[in-house]
């Protein structure tokens, strides 16, 4: 990297303000306002290539029929790593409060980070719920809590 003081027509300065473990900036030189400087830091670290944990990516909430005027609640959940991409053989564990009222741990997830969790109750007419993951787990990466809710 290098910065040049003063070498512009208008006699302004271009510079570099946050130089991680670089040296300190140069002072001017006596007159001579077109010296180049050169200043080593370390290199930044390479992004990582391998996950290291999982989250929830998206919750979304629906219904689906259990016959003769009945329903469940439905959730669909996705679970990427830290990178952003999609994670199988991950667990949610989460809680549906109104309508149904019931602890969930969802099967484990595809090969697309997704996986459903419908309710065990059924209700008939109107169902209003919100559905709360609370964490997210699996065999080899670090888990995530916290809570990523979604209503109907």
């Amino acid at each position: 990297m290098h910065c040049h003081i003063l070498d512009h027509e208008d006699q302004g300065a271009m510079g570099w303000m946050n130089v991680t473990g670089g040296t300190p900036p140069p002072t001017y030189p006596g007159g001579d306002y077109s010296t180049y400087y050169s200043l080593s830091s370390e290199p930044p670290p390479p992004p990582p290539t391998d996950p290291t944990s999982v989250t929830i990516d998206t919750v979304s909430a629906s219904t689906v029929s259990a016959g003769k005027g009945t329903k469940r609640g439905r959730v669909e959940i996705m679970v990427v790593d830290d990178l952003g991409d999609p994670v199988a053989n991950a667990q949610v564990t989460g809680v549906f409060k109104g309508s149904f009222d019931e602890p969930a741990v969802s099967p484990p997830t595809d090969t697309s980070g997704r996986t459903v969790i419908v309710t065990d109750g059924t209700r008939k007419g109107g169902v209003s719920f919100t559905f709360c993951a609370t964490e997210a787990s699996h065999p080899t990466l670090d888990s995530w809590t916290g809570q990523d809710c979604a209503s109907l």
